[in-house]
Protein backbone atom coordinates (compact mmCIF):
# COMPACT_ATOMS: atom_id res chain seq x y z
CA UNK A 1 0.00 0.00 0.00
CA UNK A 2 2.02 2.89 -1.55
CA UNK A 3 -0.10 5.57 0.11
CA UNK A 4 0.45 4.57 3.76
CA UNK A 5 4.13 3.11 3.71
CA UNK A 6 6.12 5.20 1.53
CA UNK A 7 4.78 8.82 1.25
CA UNK A 8 7.78 9.75 -0.98
CA UNK A 9 6.75 7.04 -3.81
CA UNK A 10 3.66 9.12 -3.88
CA UNK A 11 5.69 12.30 -3.99
CA UNK A 12 7.64 11.09 -7.24
CA UNK A 13 4.51 10.00 -9.54
CA UNK A 14 3.95 11.38 -12.80
CA UNK A 15 1.47 13.59 -14.22
CA UNK A 16 0.87 12.17 -17.81
CA UNK A 17 -1.56 13.17 -19.99
CA UNK A 18 -3.13 10.93 -22.00
CA UNK A 19 -6.10 12.00 -24.73
CA UNK A 20 -6.63 15.76 -22.80
CA UNK A 21 -7.10 13.91 -19.30
CA UNK A 22 -4.21 14.07 -16.69
CA UNK A 23 -3.22 11.18 -15.25
CA UNK A 24 -1.31 10.23 -12.47
CA UNK A 25 1.01 6.84 -12.40
CA UNK A 26 3.80 5.65 -10.61
CA UNK A 27 7.20 6.77 -12.01
CA UNK A 28 8.89 4.00 -14.27
CA UNK A 29 11.34 2.52 -11.60
CA UNK A 30 8.83 2.77 -8.98
CA UNK A 31 6.07 1.25 -11.48
CA UNK A 32 8.51 -2.27 -12.82
CA UNK A 33 9.51 -2.73 -8.66
CA UNK A 34 5.96 -2.84 -8.10
CA UNK A 35 5.86 -5.26 -11.07
CA UNK A 36 8.68 -7.14 -10.08
CA UNK A 37 6.96 -7.82 -6.52
CA UNK A 38 4.20 -9.04 -7.79
CA UNK A 39 5.71 -11.42 -10.37
CA UNK A 40 8.06 -12.51 -7.07
CA UNK A 41 4.92 -12.86 -4.82
CA UNK A 42 3.50 -15.36 -7.45
CA UNK A 43 6.34 -17.26 -8.05
CA UNK A 44 8.08 -17.98 -4.97
CA UNK A 45 5.38 -18.68 -2.71
CA UNK A 46 3.95 -22.51 -2.78
CA UNK A 47 0.30 -21.80 -2.46
CA UNK A 48 0.27 -19.97 -5.75
CA UNK A 49 2.29 -22.54 -7.71
CA UNK A 50 -0.12 -25.17 -6.43
CA UNK A 51 -2.88 -22.78 -8.16
CA UNK A 52 -1.08 -23.08 -11.20
CA UNK A 53 -0.83 -19.54 -11.20
CA UNK A 54 3.08 -18.67 -10.26
CA UNK A 55 4.16 -17.91 -13.30
CA UNK A 56 1.82 -16.13 -15.70
CA UNK A 57 2.85 -15.26 -18.75
CA UNK A 58 1.31 -11.59 -18.78
CA UNK A 59 3.12 -11.04 -15.95
CA UNK A 60 6.59 -11.63 -17.53
CA UNK A 61 5.70 -10.22 -20.83
CA UNK A 62 4.54 -6.99 -19.11
CA UNK A 63 7.94 -6.67 -17.55
CA UNK A 64 9.80 -7.66 -21.02
CA UNK A 65 8.01 -4.80 -23.40
CA UNK A 66 8.94 -2.29 -20.47
CA UNK A 67 12.59 -3.59 -19.56
CA UNK A 68 13.15 -3.91 -23.31
CA UNK A 69 13.10 -0.27 -23.53
CA UNK A 70 15.27 1.34 -20.67
CA UNK A 71 18.58 3.06 -21.15
CA UNK A 72 21.61 2.90 -19.00
CA UNK A 73 20.81 5.23 -16.93
CA UNK A 74 17.19 4.33 -15.93
CA UNK A 75 18.52 0.51 -15.40
CA UNK A 76 20.62 2.18 -12.83
CA UNK A 77 17.64 3.83 -10.92
CA UNK A 78 15.55 0.85 -10.93
CA UNK A 79 18.15 -1.36 -9.37
CA UNK A 80 19.07 2.15 -7.04
CA UNK A 81 15.29 2.49 -6.04
CA UNK A 82 15.27 -1.13 -5.37
CA UNK A 83 17.55 -1.23 -3.23
CA UNK A 84 16.54 1.90 -1.35
CA UNK A 85 13.78 -0.33 -0.59
CA UNK A 86 15.24 -2.93 0.19
CA UNK A 87 14.09 -5.03 -2.94
CA UNK A 88 16.83 -5.40 -4.74
CA UNK A 89 16.86 -9.14 -5.08
CA UNK A 90 13.27 -9.52 -6.09
CA UNK A 91 13.73 -7.26 -8.84
CA UNK A 92 17.12 -9.36 -9.92
CA UNK A 93 14.73 -12.52 -9.78
CA UNK A 94 11.88 -10.59 -12.11
CA UNK A 95 14.74 -9.56 -14.35
CA UNK A 96 16.58 -12.93 -14.66
CA UNK A 97 13.25 -15.04 -15.26
CA UNK A 98 12.03 -12.68 -17.50
CA UNK A 99 15.43 -12.66 -19.61
CA UNK A 100 15.80 -15.99 -19.58
CA UNK A 101 11.92 -16.47 -20.94
CA UNK A 102 12.19 -14.12 -23.65
CA UNK A 103 15.94 -14.52 -24.53
CA UNK A 104 16.40 -10.99 -23.40
CA UNK A 105 20.02 -9.40 -24.04
CA UNK A 106 20.50 -6.75 -22.50
CA UNK A 107 23.99 -6.32 -21.01
CA UNK A 108 23.71 -3.60 -18.21
CA UNK A 109 20.24 -4.60 -16.95
CA UNK A 110 21.60 -8.47 -16.50
CA UNK A 111 25.12 -7.61 -15.07
CA UNK A 112 23.27 -5.67 -12.39
CA UNK A 113 20.54 -8.44 -11.59
CA UNK A 114 23.36 -10.78 -11.59
CA UNK A 115 25.33 -8.65 -8.86
CA UNK A 116 22.30 -8.43 -6.82
CA UNK A 117 21.82 -12.34 -6.77
CA UNK A 118 25.69 -13.30 -6.21
CA UNK A 119 25.38 -14.51 -2.53
CA UNK A 120 21.69 -16.24 -3.44
CA UNK A 121 22.69 -18.82 -5.52
CA UNK A 122 19.59 -20.76 -5.66
CA UNK A 123 17.11 -17.27 -5.07
CA UNK A 124 15.90 -18.00 -8.74
CA UNK A 125 14.89 -21.68 -7.86
CA UNK A 126 13.09 -21.09 -4.18
CA UNK A 127 9.93 -21.45 -3.24
CA UNK A 128 8.55 -20.74 0.33
CA UNK A 129 5.37 -22.14 1.95
CA UNK A 130 4.41 -19.98 4.29
CA UNK A 131 1.81 -22.08 6.32
CA UNK A 132 4.37 -25.08 6.98
CA UNK A 133 7.14 -22.78 8.01
CA UNK A 134 9.16 -24.80 4.84
CA UNK A 135 11.74 -23.53 1.98
CA UNK A 136 11.55 -25.74 -1.10
CA UNK A 137 14.19 -25.54 -4.27
CA UNK A 138 13.16 -26.75 -7.90
CA UNK A 139 15.06 -29.83 -9.37
CA UNK A 140 14.58 -28.29 -12.57
CA UNK A 141 17.48 -25.03 -13.05
CA UNK A 142 16.16 -23.82 -16.34
CA UNK A 143 13.76 -21.42 -16.41
CA UNK A 144 11.94 -21.62 -19.40
CA UNK A 145 11.58 -25.61 -19.27
CA UNK A 146 10.38 -25.02 -15.71
CA UNK A 147 7.80 -22.68 -17.05
CA UNK A 148 6.56 -25.46 -19.45
CA UNK A 149 6.32 -28.39 -16.65
CA UNK A 150 2.83 -29.44 -16.48
CA UNK A 151 3.21 -30.01 -12.42
CA UNK A 152 5.94 -27.48 -10.72
CA UNK A 153 4.61 -28.59 -7.15
CA UNK A 154 5.96 -32.09 -8.39
CA UNK A 155 9.26 -30.72 -9.38
CA UNK A 156 10.04 -29.18 -5.78
CA UNK A 157 12.19 -30.85 -3.29
CA UNK A 158 12.87 -29.44 0.31
CA UNK A 159 15.63 -27.19 1.06
CA UNK A 160 17.92 -28.20 3.38
CA UNK A 161 18.50 -26.78 6.72
CA UNK A 162 15.16 -24.36 6.38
Amino acid sequence: DYKNSAPDVLERMLNDTVVNEGIVTLNRSDFLIHLACHLYKEAATLPWVKMKRDMTLYKYADLYLLLDRMSDSEISEFFRRAEERGLGKICAFAVLQTAELFDFKAPALLTQAKEALLEEKDFLHRVVSPGEKKTYLYRTRDITERFFLDDRVSDLQEEDGR
